[in-house]
């Protein structure tokens, strides 16, 4: 668990070149300030957390138990609201700001988001399976083939790998390095799960 957190907005991808001329693969993440709205503790929750919130919403887009939430907590209305996990002995206090300034250049981080929807997938794409004979006359050119016995054991088991949605999987990747920050965006080296505009969760190592 680390006290160095902070959530962002996927922009894309670009390169970096280095200094003896190596070029670095770099995911582009956008840093809005994140405010601490809510500390949950042991004794009050049964857990140690705090609850970030960061873009700002129009007042009339916020249903009932969002505006009850926000003037209760003397906010402003937020898009996103997220809970991370914190050490007890952390120092966050309600209506903190957290950005780029959390993390240094050459850190280590573990990133965290949702990967791209790809719908619904037939089994070669979905579980690499391979296809049937491409002659004329077969029937199994992309089909899934047999499922399961027949009287015995009278189902098909659970888990079977079938066509299926494929995507939008909540997906961890760690030991990523902070390559170069500046006041609006962070950029971590190689890959990070996600579509433009996903949000991303990077945390300390």
């Amino acid at each position: 668990m680390s006290n160095k957190f902070l959530f962002c907005k996927k922009v894309g991808m670009t390169q970096i070149i280095h200094e003896d001329g190596e070029f670095i693969p770099v995911t582009v993440l956008e840093v809005e300030d994140n405010k601490i709205v809510r500390i949950k503790s042991l004794e009050s929750d049964g857990y140690n957390a705090v609850l970030l919130g960061f873009s700002p919403k129009k007042a009339q887009r916020c249903n009932k138990p969002e505006t009850g939430f926000f003037a209760k907590n003397n906010i402003e209305p937020l898009k996103h609201l997220k809970e991370v996990r914190v050490d007890e002995d952390h120092s966050f206090q309600p209506g903190d700001i957290l950005n780029s300034d959390v993390f240094d250049e050459g850190d280590v981080v573990s990133v965290r988001g949702k990967s791209k929807g790809l719908g619904y997938t037939g089994t070669i794409k979905r579980w690499n399976f391979k296809r049937g004979l491409m002659t004329h006359g077969s029937k199994t050119h992309r089909i899934p083939g047999s499922i399961g016995a027949g009287t015995t054991p009278s189902r098909v088991y659970k888990g079977k790998k079938m066509a299926g949605r494929k995507g939008m999987d909540n997906i961890l990747i760690s030991n990523l390095k902070v390559i170069k920050k500046d006041s609006n965006f962070l950029f971590i080296k190689g890959a990070v799960p996600g579509k433009k505009g996903t949000i991303i969760e990077v945390v300390g190592a």
